[in-house]
């Protein structure tokens, strides 16, 4: 989890990676997938991460087990 934090950080900055906490991770077949969680306005003055009531996107990140090679990184919209 820190190497992809590190890495997320590097290329969309501290702000926007840090809004995206927790950061979930899944490891599938050597692969660890990590994403940040949505989240936006409830309308009623507190966040949410319902996935009906949000637009946008998440930084996502696919990291190599073995060696922590970075297999490729985007942020959605």
């Amino acid at each position: 989890m820190k190497v992809a934090e590190y890495k997320l950080i590097d290329a969309y900055g501290r702000r926007m990676i840090d809004a995206e906490k927790p950061l979930k991770a899944k490891l599938i077949e050597g692969v660890w997938y990590v994403s940040g969680t949505l989240w936006c306005s409830d309308g009623k003055g507190t966040r949410t991460n319902d996935p009906g009531a949000c637009l946008g996107g998440v930084a996502q990140i696919k990291l190599r087990q073995r060696d922590g090679k970075v297999l490729s990184i985007f942020h959605g919209k």
